[in-house]
C-alpha cells in the first residue's frame, strides 16, 4: 500500500497541554488551555482538547451550520492501517478536531460513529478531499496530534486484542450516569472489531474522543514519563465505583507515523519483554559516541553507558533498541572570578542565578547556568 511521510510537526505547548501542530496548518480553531484544563491538574498529555467549538471535541461547519460535513457518495471508511471498514450510508460526517493524517497515499480526517451502508455505525478516518466543504474543513482545523514525552518507551511490548467487553456489561465510565453512552465497552474491542485510541481518559469531562482506530494485533509501546491512569467504574445511575479500566499512555504505528495516545490496559496482552535483537549506544558529556554496549535490559544499558562515559564527563543520552531510556537531568552550574571550572550546585531546582550568587559569595560571580553537562 503506497505511504507518505507527513509533513514535519512542530511542538506546541498551550498553557501546559501539550500537542503538535503541522507547521503548514492554521490556528483558527484553536484556543488557551489552562492547568486546569487538564487531568491531573497539570498533566499535559490528558487535557480537554484545544477547539474552540461550543461543540467540543467536533469541528463546527460555518458553512451549513452545525458539526455535520456533507461527503461525496460512496466515500470509504478506513481503519488506522489502510483496511477499509464500509461505505458512508448518509452523506455526511462528524469530525474529530484536530484529527488528520497521511494514508494510503492520501490525507485522512477522522471521523466519529459514521453509519454505514454495512449496517452499524463506526469511527475512521475518510479521505478530506471527498468533503464537500473541505476547503473551509482546512482553514479551519489545525491538525492535532498528542506528542512523544521523550523520555524512551519502555521495553515491553502490548499486543491490542480488545478484552473481554462482556465482563463489564453496561457498566458506565461516569458517576450517577443513566443512558446508552459513556460505557466501559467504548474503550474494549468495537463493533467491526476494532480498538479506539484516544485522545484522553474517559469519566473526566474532558470532552474525550478518539484519534485512531486499529483491528486487534497491532503492537502497541507505552511511553515512559507518563502515570498510568484509573478511571472508576458504575452502574447505571451508581455513584460508587465497582470496577476500573486502567489507562497507559503510549502509540502504534500504522506504518508511516506513530500515533500517540491512550488506550485501556483491559484491551492489551503483554507479549514481549525485550526485542532479541536490542541493541544500547549513548552520547557522553563531551559529545563521545559509544555503542556494541549490554543491551540485555534497560538497567543494564544504562549502566554500561555509564561505566563507558567514565572518561567522557559521564553520560548525557542513552537509548536501547532505538529508544531513549536515559536523559541525564539538568543542573545548577556556577563559576566564581578565578575558578578554573565551573561547580554543580546540587539540591537547586530553580532561581540558578541567586543561587549561584550566594555560592559564590564575596567574590563575586562570574556566570551562572542551566545545563546537563559541566559547561566549557
Amino acid at each position: 500500500m503506497a505511504r507518505t511521510i507527513c509533513a514535519a510537526l512542530a511542538l506546541v505547548t498551550l498553557g501546559g497541554c501539550a500537542m503538535e501542530l503541522a507547521e503548514d496548518d492554521g490556528w483558527a480553531d484553536t484556543q488557551y488551555l489552562s492547568p486546569d484544563d487538564c487531568y491531573p491538574r497539570g498533566n499535559r498529555f490528558n487535557c480537554r482538547p484545544d477547539s474552540a467549538s461550543r461543540y467540543l471535541p467536533r469541528v463546527y461547519n460555518p458553512v451549513r451550520g452545525g458539526i455535520y460535513w456533507p461527503i461525496a457518495h460512496g466515500t470509504p471508511l478506513y481503519d488506522g492501517v489502510g483496511s477499509v471498514r464500509g461505505v458512508v450510508r448518509d452523506g455526511q460526517v462528524r469530525i474529530n478536531h484536530g484529527q488528520r493524517k497521511r494514508l494510503a497515499g492520501q490525507t485522512m480526517v477522522y471521523v466519529w460513529a459514521v453509519r454505514l451502508e454495512e449496517g452499524f455505525s463506526a469511527s475512521g478516518w475518510v479521505p478530506e478531499a471527498a468533503l464537500v466543504h473541505r476547503r473551509t474543513l482546512r482553514r479551519r482545523m489545525p491538525t492535532v496530534r498528542l506528542p512523544n514525552p521523550g523520555r524512551g518507551h519502555y521495553q515491553a511490548r502490548w499486543t491490542v486484542t480488545g478484552g473481554d467487553p462482556a465482563h463489564y456489561g453496561d457498566l458506565t465510565v461516569t458517576r450517577g450516569y443513566r443512558g446508552d453512552g459513556r460505557r466501559a465497552t467504548d474503550y474494549l474491542m468495537r463493533p467491526g472489531d476494532v480498538v479506539n485510541l484516544t485522545y484522553n481518559v474517559p469519566g473526566r469531562e474532558l470532552g474525550g474522543y478518539n484519534v485512531d482506530t486499529f483491528r486487534p494485533g497491532v503492537t502497541f509501546r507505552r511511553a515512559r514519563g507518563v502515570q498510568q491512569l484509573a478511571v472508576p467504574l458504575y452502574r447505571q445511575g451508581g455513584t460508587t465505583a465497582v470496577d476500573h479500566l486502567h489507562f497507559i499512555y503510549g502509540y502504534v504505528h500504522d506504518g508511516t507515523q506513530r500515533r500517540y495516545g491512550w488506550m485501556a490496559r483491559e484491551a492489551l496482552r503483554l507479549t514481549s519483554e525485550a526485542p532479541a535483537d536490542a541493541t544500547c549506544a549513548a552520547r557522553c558529556c563531551d559529545g563521545s559516541v559509544v555503542t556494541a554496549l549490554d543491551a540485555s535490559s534497560e538497567r543494564a544499558c544504562i549502566a554500561s553507558a555509564r561505566t563507558m562515559c567514565e572518561a567522557h564527563e559521564s553520560s548525557l543520552r542513552v537509548r536501547r533498541d532505538g529508544a531513549l531510556v536515559y536523559q541525564r537531568g539538568r543542573s545548577c552550574w556556577a563559576r566564581c572570578p578565578g575558578d578554573a571550572a565551573y561547580a554543580r550546585l546540587a539540591g537547586v531546582t530553580e532561581g540558578c542565578t541567586e543561587r549561584a550568587v550566594e555560592y559564590c559569595g564575596g567574590r563575586g560571580l562570574e556566570d551562572a547556568m542551566w545545563a546537563s553537562c559541566a559547561p566549557r
